[in-house]
């Protein structure tokens, strides 16, 4: 994961986007990434943004302020990075919605229980 953070600042965009995509397919592993994903959702081109835009959703679904960073790319000029910005919105609300349940549903709780 250091690496692949390390790799979203390389000079060239395709070794940025292919970092991002390989953050995203290690996912939640791959938490230290979000300040590095964070700032690529602000990269100069649009292939390395909406692959941010992605990994972000699925490596950061827990850090409250990811949702926050990725709106604004709603309002991206270009069609992709709004597209990926909606679906990952989606799936963050999704997250968001769910994230108490998951911490209230402790197995080992008694509560309830007669």
């Amino acid at each position: 994961v250091p690496q692949l953070s390390a790799a979203m600042k390389d000079p060239s965009a395709m070794v940025r986007m292919g970092a991002a995509y390989a953050l995203a397919e290690i996912g939640l592993n791959a938490k230290a990434a979000v300040p590095a994903l964070k700032m690529a959702l602000k990269d100069k081109d649009a292939d390395v943004r909406a692959a941010a835009i992605y990994a972000i959703s699925l490596v950061g679904p827990s850090d409250p302020t990811v949702l926050a960073v990725v709106q604004p790319a709603l309002r991206d000029p270009v069609k992709a990075v709004r597209t990926e910005a909606i679906q990952s919105v989606r799936r963050l609300r999704g997250a968001a919605k769910y994230r108490n349940l998951v911490v209230d549903a402790d197995p080992s709780s008694s509560e309830g229980e007669q």
